[in-house]
């Protein structure tokens, strides 16, 4: 299993220049999935550029299961699942706007919104910002050659600003639920690039913590829009109650060193986990790849870099059914 992260280049002014030439990245990014000998891989921030670049340099061992680019914004990018077709088959695809499941996964705050009097009401401006993101999941259902075995793999990608983890937080409650009713018997595996850090996160508490998140907690909407202004009528606990998992997922990086990678994501702004591989159900990690030390990732101040071709480390798991 390996998730990779495709890069924008327009964004990395900071990184030497030639590392980030699509002529040479794509061509090591290639070069990394081939590397890791996977039978399963997930793509985010895969656009309209790369990915008939990476399909095309992956054909003589992997397939493409399923993938959905956002047409509709600047960037253009999406998400991707590919498989090794010799060892399983795909039976089923889909791809969703995770702002698409707001009604169906969260009824009561578009209800709430709807019966609302007032029109400033933070709920009725959360349930617009959620609305408005284009960040996506991708489902692809496949069976196992040998064993018959069925398995899910998913592919996401939520939204990046740090400024709004309640938004996160949504979408990662409509991932997992959407998950349970997609998924609800069979092992699912998902890799992700969560935009969020294990520390803290309401996001990391809820998909790979206790799987509940309180309206007390500092990344819950009722506690983040609460009403403080004159008459402005907050996020109310009928609006977003506590948000609960019932079907938390394992972190498969830290079954198998022991904790979360201190880096996924390394820039001249930022350095922490953002990308994790989750996993349920009859699996377990038997190995995986370790993460480079940050003192190989300061060595060329940021990523992309000449070893590294994507601005996101990859994550590469070994996991079997049980």
């Amino acid at each position: 299993m390996h998730t990779l992260e495709s890069t924008r280049v327009k964004k990395f002014a900071y990184c030497a220049p030639t590392s980030l030439l699509t002529s040479s990245r794509i061509p090591r990014i290639i070069e990394t999935i081939g590397r890791t000998n996977s039978d399963i891989v997930c793509l985010q921030e895969l656009d309209t550029v790369t990915l008939p670049l990476i399909e095309k340099g992956i054909a003589n061992r992997l397939s493409t299961a399923v993938y959905s680019i956002n047409e509709s914004l600047p960037a253009r990018d999406g998400c991707g699942v590919f498989y090794n077709p010799l060892v399983f088959q795909v039976t089923d695809t889909r791809s969703v706007k995770l702002a698409d499941l707001l009604d169906k996964h969260l009824s009561s705050l578009g209800n709430h919104t709807r019966n609302t009097n007032s029109a400033i009401s933070l709920s009725r401006a959360m349930y617009r910002e959620v609305r408005e993101k284009q960040n996506m999941a991708i489902f692809a259902q496949l069976k196992h050659i040998d064993s018959g075995r069925e398995l899910t793999i998913v592919s996401s990608h939520l939204y990046w600003d740090p400024a709004y983890p309640d938004i996160k937080l949504l979408q990662a409650y409509m991932l997992a639920q959407e998950s349970s009713e997609i998924s609800p018997y069979q092992p699912i595996v998902v890799g992700a690039d969560l935009n969020s850090i294990p520390q803290s996160s309401g996001v990391y508490e809820l998909l790979m913590g206790s799987g509940k998140v309180p309206r007390t907690h500092p990344d819950h909407p009722v506690t983040i829009r609460s009403s403080k202004k004159g008459n402005l009528e907050g996020v109310s606990p009928d609006a977003v109650p506590d948000l609960i998992n019932p079907k938390p997922f394992n972190s498969a990086m830290k079954l198998f060193i022991g904790n979360e990678p201190l880096f996924t994501n390394y820039t001249t702004t930022f350095k922490g986990c953002l990308d994790y591989v989750m996993m349920r159900g009859d699996l377990r990690v038997v190995g995986g790849e370790q993460l480079p030390d940050e003192s190989v990732l300061a060595k060329e101040v940021a990523l992309p870099n000449s070893i590294y071709p994507s601005d996101h480390l990859p994550i590469t798991v070994d996991i079997e059914f049980i």
